[in-house]
């Protein structure tokens, strides 16, 4: 993929094309965003370009010798580091340095992208400041992080960063397409927001059998709700088998609060849930808005102290107790 098939990051791309065409090339560049923004994807379409030796204005030429290596995969004058462990040792970074001074083979440029760049250890990132501060005319190193804070302000001063940001529901689908994944316009605005923008997510949500079962059965749980039938210590059970995966039920029970709330606002326009409308229309008929906001208040004080280490099992009945107060 070349940097002008690139879906959404406009910004991003525009300067990265930009410097490409005027030769005002960094030698050290972060990319940042949450896991499944589109680091890696960005990173790929920026070094085919790097790499290439005939570039055109539609990106790399796919026939020169540097591009029919990095196509094949073979690690010449493109390197792609994955930590093996949880985090960049500094024998990892070691190892750069000493390829990165042999001259590359094919290309005018030897490309490095750095993944996991923000679970470098200090020593790790010190190791990397030699280089930055002095890289060879022909290196080019990518750095990928989640959270840009993890690094040290003097790897920081080194690099051109850029922080990738949610995309927006048309660029999404576009994306989603462009992977040969079709869904309805409606379920298009469920998944939306539930992966807030983020791409990777959105396509883990699409193609999970447990994200669809989840949603039905929290469905489920706020009709019991609503009917008066919930059973606490059975949703309690519920709850103990899915403790791995209660962040995104109680997402999803929120949001259809939430839902809920914009119906009654008169803003169905904006409701997640586009798909199960008539759940959202069937809390908005039961609650008023004070009672659904309780809810949702509920919910998110449940999340909290369940990520403060509260007792699992008692906050959720606590929370399910509180949902059946009006």
């Amino acid at each position: 993929m070349a940097l002008k098939s690139f879906i959404g990051q406009k910004k991003i791309t525009d300067k990265l094309r930009r410097a490409l065409s005027l030769g005002t090339l960094s030698h050290s560049y972060l990319f940042s965003g949450p896991e499944g923004i589109g680091k890696k994807t960005l990173a790929r379409a920026f070094a085919s370009e790097l790499v290439c030796t005939s570039p055109d204005t539609n990106g790399p030429c796919g026939n020169c010798n540097a591009c029919k290596m990095f196509r094949a995969g073979i690690p010449t004058d493109y390197f792609w580091l994955q930590p093996e462990g949880d985090h960049v040792s500094v024998d990892d970074i070691r190892n750069i340095q000493s390829d990165i001074v042999i001259r590359p083979m094919y290309s005018e440029r030897k490309i490095y992208v750095i993944t996991g760049g923000d679970t470098m250890t200090v020593q790790a990132q010190n190791c990397l400041l030699k280089t930055l501060e002095e890289p060879p005319g022909y290196a080019v190193i990518i750095l990928l992080a989640e959270k840009s804070e993890s690094l040290l302000p003097t790897v920081m001063s080194r690099v051109i960063h850029y922080e990738l940001e949610k995309y927006t529901k048309e660029d999404l689908s576009a994306i989603l397409a462009q992977n040969d994944i079709r869904i309805s316009p409606e379920f298009l605005n469920a998944v939306y927001g539930y992966s807030e923008g983020v791409p990777g997510k959105a396509m883990d949500l699409i193609r999970s059998e447990d994200f669809v079962q989840m949603r039905e059965d929290m469905i489920r749980l706020i009709l019991e709700l609503i009917g008066d039938k919930l059973n606490i210590i059975d949703w309690a059970n519920y709850f103990e088998n899915y403790k791995e995966k209660f962040a995104i039920l109680l997402n999803i029970l929120q949001l259809f609060y939430r839902d809920a709330l914009m119906i009654i606002n008169s803003n169905k326009n904006s409701i997640i849930n586009a798909d199960k409308e008539d759940i959202a229309e069937k809390i908005a008929k039961s609650l008023d808005g004070r009672e659904i906001i309780r809810n949702i208040q509920h919910i998110s004080e449940t999340q909290v102290n369940i990520k403060r280490n509260a007792n699992y099992r008692l906050a959720l009945e606590n929370m399910l107790l509180n949902l059946t107060e009006e």
